[in-house]
């Protein structure tokens, strides 16, 4: 993990300081569904029995005009120090630095029902005024909480379901 916080913490930076931070992370994201769609293509990148310019060769003609040029090069870079294996954890740190960076933080909200589009950006206001972030969500519905809304964070739930004030008060009687 040390080694793939290196590697994105010097391309954030690199990123950061020629104005072309949000590209990059557009850029990793489209990789990483491009290695995932494709595990052949990540598989060959990452084979010890092909050479390294090759690989490179293949980087090149695959994201030709997709992505950035410094994108392209750092792909190059991991390939020719043996590090490619480490692209989705340096991809993962490159975007926990992003969201800090830009103080975004993810959500997963978990209702009974469908919200309509106007209900969800209400929450999403609500929740980016009491976390002072910009919040983006994953929404789900599961009838079984019974109403109410849990909002799922990396490091906190707030549960305000139906269902876990029932058990609650079930538990108090």
């Amino acid at each position: 993990m040390v080694v793939s916080n290196r590697y994105a913490n010097s391309l954030f930076e690199l990123a950061k300081s020629e104005n072309i931070l949000d590209e990059v992370y557009s850029n990793l994201d489209g990789i990483y569904k491009a290695f995932k769609d494709n595990k052949e293509l990540f598989d060959v990148l990452c084979s010890p029995s092909i050479k390294d310019f090759d690989k490179t060769e293949i980087v090149s003609k695959v994201f030709k005009g997709q992505v950035h040029e410094y994108t392209k090069n750092f792909l190059c870079v991991l390939i020719t120090k043996k590090r490619i294996n480490l692209f989705f954890g340096i991809k993962d740190e490159f975007s926990n630095i992003y969201n800090d960076e830009k103080n975004i933080e993810y959500a997963k909200i978990t209702t009974a029902i469908e919200l309509d589009s106007s209900s969800k950006e209400k929450l999403l206001e609500k929740l980016s005024k009491d976390r002072n972030k910009e919040i983006k969500a994953l929404f789900s519905v599961d009838e079984d909480i019974l109403g109410g809304v849990i909002v799922a964070f990396n490091n906190k739930i707030i549960d305000g379901s139906i269902k876990t004030k029932l058990s609650n008060l079930n538990k108090q009687m």
